[in-house]
């Protein structure tokens, strides 16, 4: 297993007992620094434009650390669509899934690493017995959500 699965492992493992233990996963980044140290950081947004905000600083903070890897787990809301145009159209619309009936609930994971791993990936949430449960990860190692892509470059030098 290498240090990006076990990096992956240990947010799932995360997210599936917060989700056990509170009902919720809040958004959440585990980061390895460039000295293999674990950082581990929420970042609760209200609506798109806080998480791009928050991606940003998220954004500057890994590369100001030198981070090696990153995973980010967050519970969400997805629904399926015969096309990946009527996905898009749906996006553009603006039409929250809060409302919509045939919405899934999910924990979203995506994470990179310096190696060039990334991950997306998502595990359904079942509500039926008592607690929430989460279900098993389904990996997707295709490039990362745009949102999300490019976290770990390195910071330009500054010249004056």
């Amino acid at each position: 297993m290498t240090a990006f699965e076990r990096l992956v492992d240990r947010a799932y493992r995360y997210a599936a007992k917060s989700l056990h233990r509170r009902g919720e996963v809040l958004p959440t980044w585990f980061v390895i620094d460039r000295n293999g140290d674990e950082i581990v950081e929420k970042t609760l947004w209200q609506d798109v434009q806080d998480r791009r905000r928050l991606t940003g600083v998220m954004s500057f903070f890994m590369r100001s650390i030198e981070a090696q890897r990153f995973v980010l787990v967050s519970e969400c809301w997805m629904v399926a669509t015969p096309s990946e145009a009527e996905g898009l159209a749906l996006m553009a619309s603006g039409e929250t899934l809060e409302t919509r009936d045939d919405r899934m609930e999910v924990v979203m994971m995506v994470g990179q690493d310096v190696s060039g791993e990334t991950l997306t990936g998502m595990a359904m949430i079942t509500r039926e017995r008592g607690k929430p449960h989460l279900g098993e990860l389904e990996r997707r190692n295709v490039a990362l959500m745009s949102a999300f892509a490019g976290l770990l470059r390195p910071l330009r030098e500054t010249r004056h």
